[in-house]
């Protein structure tokens, strides 16, 4: 499949083409040694556990049983091989363990390469992906199921199967070698037993599955009904929500029952049969050790590998499963892995890199900061139904949530940004603000147009040197649940206390971060959730401060808060505007007063563009803003 096709698909819809053995050893190459080694291992460990077993043999005909001697002669030769046994038993645990730990280097490594580059590749992808693919999913992926089938592969495929194809083959040769009747007795049973237990595995999976899904489906409803407390009361609906609460427990309990029951009988089955095959097995050997001269001691072995037999053919049996499910999680994988980015690094980034403007001191003044020319862009129909049906696919990067847009939005755009402009962008949802500023960081590309930086096409020039130009405040700030030290110098590590501290009192966050329980130091709760909002926002800008941009974009930084906080805010965002190319989006229209200029949004289109005393006076659409009072 190409991957332009893949792209145009759903996730849920895409499949690739994937050879299974050459995919796993891209990611266990380093580790081929160490799994080599540790299989080698196995192989030894396997001899070991198909002669520990036999060792009942001599130890009953040579020891207890052993002619022509008295109870003290037997008793000696029964403690010297046991002895010999204990030793067998401690040397397999021993060097087990050696295999063992090799295997587990191998496999924390292998699915440290697989998770590594699979983050890498996600964070090069641009948000086309990430509204198709909610952050769930891909937590899953590198976190969940397909992480541990591809585990419980390996240990099987390098270890268990190696050891337990000897270990079951050395078995089979003693046994022959001491009595093929009861072998073959012995096989019977232990492949009708393994037979009925897989097939009542099955069995058990698939009502599993269906208690499962049911389960689900309930706790979907009820999860809903605790979120919807609120609702519920508000509504009045107590009674009809207790009912539907009542239906689904309901459900719950009846599936659990027939779970239940018939898990029981499926293990009842092979438990059944397996008795009955060791009662045959007991009359066939008891007719060996009366009529054809077999000695108890190789009766007792013959007994004690009944599980040295079964424990392979189910590893056996049990294999192309443990296969088909790596083999699906390591599909999934590498489907995300085949998706390409619509906004694709330049060609040579490190040239790139040398001269690109924004990492440079100084600019040619010649050239306007923005520009965009004829720029027509548009979100997919499906990217929209996406973002609409599941907007907390989203993440915190996003300048804000584009399920208020329309899949399209500029048709041959041309605006022109002087550089240290400070430029508020106004109207309605939906009108084109925030994807004006998605552009501007490329988050997406235009499908025809440029936008120029310095009169560089922003496509050639690097996105990590074209982000981190960019100071970001949020209306909603992401924090990490770690201290406000690590949150504010995220965007630069680097950064002196020094110049932590300076960022915090530019941003006016410096009094109320000193009045924390450890100052810098103090932990913020999982999104900031032991923050107010001025508070968080206050940060936000410090953080945005201490990275040293050349431009800011302010997103609805005053959003829902209250006057006092507002101010502060407002009061920060002017004392770092100064000398630096601003971008503000705005609802409120009293928080835009002072800037240079004021680009209005309607569908798509700059329908005004002045600074606020012009446009006041104008007749338009701002005017009507104003007037509204929606401000």
């Amino acid at each position: 499949m190409k991957k332009d096709d893949l792209r145009n698909q759903s996730p849920k819809e895409q499949t690739v083409k994937m050879d299974f053995w050459k995919t796993m050893y891209s990611y266990t190459s380093n580790y081929s040694k160490n799994l080599f080694t540790s299989s080698f291992i196995a192989l030894f460990v396997g001899i070991i556990v198909a002669l520990q077993p036999l060792a009942i043999q001599p130890i009953v005909d040579y020891g207890i049983l052993r002619e022509g001697a008295d109870n003290n002669e037997r008793m000696l030769w029964v403690v010297g091989l046991s002895a010999g046994y204990m030793l067998l038993g401690v040397l397999r645990v021993v060097v087990w363990g050696f295999g063992y730990r090799l295997l587990l280097r191998s496999i924390e490594g292998t699915l440290f390469n697989i998770r590594s580059r699979f983050f890498v590749h996600i964070q090069s992808l641009c948000f086309r992906f990430h509204d198709e693919v909610s952050s769930g999913e891909l937590f899953n992926y590198v976190m969940g199921s397909p992480m541990l089938t591809i585990k419980n592969f390996i240990t099987q495929f390098a270890m268990m199967v190696p050891y337990q194809i000897v270990s079951w083959l050395v078995a089979i040769g003693v046994l022959f070698y001491y009595d093929w009747l009861l072998l073959l007795v012995l096989l019977v049973v232990v492949t009708i037993v393994i037979t009925i237990n897989m097939r009542s595995r099955a069995v058990v999976k698939e009502v599993s599955a269906d208690f499962l899904k049911k389960e689900n489906d309930a706790s979907r409803y009820v999860a809903d009904m605790f979120r919807g407390t609120r609702a519920i009361k508000i509504h009045a609906v107590e009674d009809n929500t207790s009912q539907v609460f009542i239906n689904q427990i309901t459900t719950i309990r009846d599936s659990g029952q027939t779970l239940g029951w018939k898990q029981w009988k499926e293990i009842a089955k092979p438990e059944v049969v397996q008795y009955i095959g060791l009662g045959v097995l007991y009359m066939t050997g008891a007719y060996s050790c009366l009529y054809r001269d077999m000695s108890i001691g190789t009766f007792m072995a013959f007994i004690n590998c009944v599980g040295t037999l079964m424990g392979p053919l189910m590893t056996f049996l049990s294999l192309n499963l443990l296969k088909s499910n790596a083999e699906a999680g390591l599909e999934r994988i590498e489907c995300i892995m085949s998706r390409q980015g619509s906004t694709p690094e330049p060609m040579a980034p490190d040239d790139i890199r040398a001269s690109s403007p924004i990492n440079v001191s100084g600019v040619d003044s010649k050239f306007p900061c923005i520009q965009f020319e004829n720029v027509h862009f548009s979100y997919t129909e499906e990217n929209t139904e996406n973002i609409t049906a599941n907007p907390s696919m989203l993440i915190e990067e996003r300048l804000d949530s584009l399920k208020d847009e329309s899949p399209g939005i500029f048709q041959d755009l041309n605006v022109t940004i002087p550089d240290g402009q400070s430029v508020a962008l106004v109207g309605h949802s939906g009108s084109g603000k925030s994807t004006f500023v998605n552009l501007l960081l490329r988050l997406y590309d235009p499908q025809s147009g440029k936008i120029l930086l310095y009169n560089q096409d922003l496509r050639s020039v690097k996105q990590q040197d074209l982000r981190s130009s960019y100071g970001v405040v949020m209306q909603d700030p992401f924090f990490f649940q770690s201290t406000i030290k690590e949150n504010v110098k995220v965007c630069r590590p680097n950064a002196s206390d020094e110049d932590l501290i300076e960022a915090l009192k530019i941003a006016q966050a410096w009094d109320f971060v000193q009045e924390q329980p450890q100052g810098i130091n103090t932990r913020i709760g999982e999104s900031g959730v032991n923050l107010s909002g001025g508070q968080k926002q206050r940060l936000a800008i410090a953080r945005a401060i201490l990275s040293k941009p050349r431009f800011y974009i302010f997103d609805e930084a005053t959003a829902a808060l209250d006057n006092q906080s507002e101010a502060r805010i407002q009061s920060a965002m002017e004392e770092v505007m100064k000398g630096h190319t601003t971008f503000i989006i705005a609802h409120r229209l009293s928080t835009i007063r002072n800037v240079d200029r004021i680009l209005l949004f309607e569908n798509g289109k700059i329908e005004q563009d002045g600074n606020y005393e012009a446009l006041k006076s104008q007749k338009g659409k701002f005017q009507d803003m104003l007037n509204s009072k929606c401000d």
